[in-house]
C-alpha cells in the first residue's frame, strides 16, 4: 500500500491587493490558484494493482475597471471568472503470465466556470465527465504484440451566455464591443464521443519494429464517424543509432460553442489532420542522446468564423499547413547533471475558402529552449530555464471610423497577420533544499521566473480613435517562496 498526497495556494493575490491600495491603479485584482492530488496505490497480488486518485484545481481572477476604457465604454466595470474542476480515477491493472496484461480506468469528474466581462456579457456552464478506458496488451510472440483498447467520453454540458456574439479563434483586427448586437443563449445536453483502436507491433528482424494501427470514433455532437489508419517504424542501425518515420491520420469534433444554436452551426463536421515525421537518434555514451527530426501537418476542414460574423458563424472551410524541423540534446539523470536542449525551425500556415495562405496567430518561426539541473549534494540542488522564441504574428490596425451612434470609433485591419511581435526571451531560475526523514521529505524552494525581468510584448492598447497604440508586456520578474512535503 502507499500513498501520496499533495496540495498547494498562490499567494500572488496578497502581493497584488497590497500594490493596488497603496497606489491608486485605477483596477482592483485579485487572483487566487489552489490545486490537490491524492493518490492510493494497492496491490493485493503481484499480477494485480488497484489504484485511486483524486485531484482537483480552482484558478480565480477579477479585474475591476474604476473607469470606462478610452477605446470603448463598454469595458467597463468587473472582468474575471472562476475556474474549478475536481476528478475521481479508479484503476484497476492484471498482468498475466508471457508479459500480456489489462489496464482499466474509470473516471468521474465536475466543472463549474464562471466568468464576466464588465459590460460585454456573462457565462456560467457547468460540465459533468464520465470518461472509461480498457486496454489489452497481448504478447503473442516475442516478434509481434497486439494492443487493443475501448474509450468513451461522455460530457453532460448545462450552462448559459449572455453578450456579444463569440469572436474568432484567431485572425482579424479587434471590434468595438459597443457596436456589437447581443445575444442570449442556454443550453443542457449530453455528447458521447466512444471510440476504439488497435495496433500491432511487428518485429520481422530484431532491428526493425513496424506498428500499424487504426482508430476509429464517433462523435455524437455532430453525429459523425471516423476512421483513421496510421503507420511507424523504427530501425535500429547500431546499438547507438536508429532511424524512424510515421504517418498518420487524426480527426477532431469542433467544439460545443461552434455547433450550438443561435450561436453555432448544427451542421459542422469532423476536421481531419495527416501527420508525417521522419527522424534519425544518436545516443552518445551512456547518458546523452541527440535527436533530428522533420516534421509536417496537413489539415483539412477545420471550423473557420464566416466572413463578417454572418450566419450560420462558423463552416468547415479552413485548411492549413505545418512543416519543419527540431533538433534536441537530452542528457539523462545519471549523475549530478541533467537536462535538454533544443530547438524549433517551423512554419504554420492557414487559407479560409477563397483567401490566399496566410499564417496562424500563434506561428513561431524559431522556438529554442533550454533546462538544467545540477544536484550539489546535502539535499541541494540548482536549476534554471530559458527559452527565446519569435514573436507572435498580429493583424496591425490601419485606420478607424466613427460610429456615431455608439459613440466610438472602430478600427480597420490591414492585411491579416502581416505584422509580427519582437521576440519572446525569459530566463527563470530555481534553489531547492531537501530534507529527507524516515517516513517523509519537506524541500523548500526559491523560483525567480523572468529573473532578467524581459518586457515581452504581449499586444497593445490603443486610444480611443485608434492612431496611437502602447505595447502591453507580460509577465515581470516575480521570486516565488514555497514548502512542499511528501509522505
Amino acid at each position: 500500500l502507499s500513498v501520496l498526497a499533495a496540495a498547494r495556494r498562490s499567494n500572488i493575490d496578497a502581493v497584488l491587493n497590497s500594490a493596488q491600495n497603496s497606489v491608486d491603479l485605477g483596477i482592483t485584482a485579485a487572483p487566487v490558484y489552489w490545486d490537490y492530488q491524492s493518490v492510493v496505490a494497492f496491490k493485493p497480488t503481484d499480477q494485480d494493482r488497484l489504484r485511486l486518485m483524486a485531484y482537483g484545481s480552482s484558478d480565480t481572477f477579477k479585474v475591476v475597471f474604476k473607469n470606462p476604457n478610452d477605446a470603448d465604454p463598454a469595458i467597463r466595470g468587473a472582468f474575471g471568472g472562476t475556474t474549478v474542476f475536481h476528478r475521481v480515477q479508479l484503476g484497476y491493472r492484471h498482468r498475466f503470465r508471457g508479459g500480456s496484461e489489462t489496464n482499466t480506468e474509470l473516471t468521474y469528474g465536475r466543472s463549474d466556470e464562471n466568468a464576466e466581462f464588465g459590460q460585454i456579457g456573462r457565462v456560467s456552464f457547468a460540465i459533468d465527465t464520465l470518461q472509461g478506458r480498457s486496454e489489452w496488451v497481448g504478447v503473442v510472440s516475442p516478434a509481434f504484440r497486439v494492443t487493443a483498447g475501448l474509450d468513451l467520453l461522455g460530457n453532460h454540458y448545462s450552462g448559459s451566455y449572455s453578450g456579444v456574439p463569440v469572436p474568432p479563434d484567431e485572425g482579424g483586427a479587434t471590434t468595438a464591443i459597443s457596436t456589437q448586437r447581443r445575444i442570449d443563449v442556454a443550453a443542457s445536453e449530453w455528447v458521447m464521443l466512444p471510440g476504439a483502436y488497435v495496433e500491432a507491433g511487428i518485429r520481422p528482424v530484431a532491428a526493425l519494429l513496424i506498428s500499424p494501427g487504426v482508430r476509429a470514433d464517433y462523435s455524437d455532437l455532430v453525429k459523425q464517424g471516423t476512421i483513421d489508419p496510421r503507420l511507424s517504424a523504427r530501425y535500429e542501425l547500431t546499438e547507438d543509432t536508429a532511424i524512424k518515420a510515421g504517418v498518420g491520420r487524426f480527426s477532431q469534433s469542433p467544439d460545443e460553442r461552434h455547433v450550438v444554436a443561435p450561436i453555432g452551426n448544427p451542421d459542422l463536421k469532423m476536421s481531419h489532420a495527416l501527420h508525417a515525421s521522419a527522424g534519425v537518434e544518436q545516443k552518445i555514451g551512456s547518458a546523452v542522446t541527440a535527436s533530428l527530426e522533420g516534421f509536417g501537418k496537413w489539415i483539412d476542414g477545420a471550423v473557420t468564423a464566416t466572413p463578417g460574423g454572418l450566419a450560420p458563424y462558423w463552416l468547415n472551410a479552413q485548411e492549413g499547413r505545418i512543416f519543419g524541423g527540431e533538433a534536441m540534446l537530452r542528457v539523462r539523470p545519471r549523475g549530478r547533471f541533467f537536462g535538454f536542449v533544443s530547438y524549433t525551425l517551423m512554419r504554420s500556415e492557414r487559407r479560409d475558402e477563397g483567401d490566399a495562405w496566410r499564417l496562424f496567430d500563434r506561428d513561431q518561426t524559431h522556438i529554442l529552449g533550454a533546462t538544467g539541473v545540477y544536484r550539489l549534494g546535502r539535499g541541494w540542488e540548482v536549476g534554471g530555464s530559458v527559452r527565446y522564441t519569435s514573436g507572435t504574428p498580429y493583424t496591425p490596425v490601419v485606420a478607424s471610423t466613427y460610429d456615431a451612434t455608439a459613440d466610438v470609433y472602430s478600427p480597420r485591419g490591414g492585411r491579416s497577420m502581416s505584422a509580427r511581435n519582437p521576440p519572446f526571451s525569459r530566463l527563470d531560475l530555481r534553489i531547492q533544499k531537501t530534507w529527507t526523514f524516515s517516513r517523509w521529505s519537506l524541500a523548500a524552494y526559491l523560483d525567480v521566473q523572468n529573473a532578467l525581468n524581459a518586457p515581452n510584448r504581449e499586444g497593445f492598447a490603443y486610444s480611443y480613435d485608434y492612431r496611437e497604440r502602447q505595447g502591453a508586456r507580460g509577465l515581470p520578474i516575480l521570486p516565488i517562496l514555497g514548502l512542499r512535503g511528501e509522505l
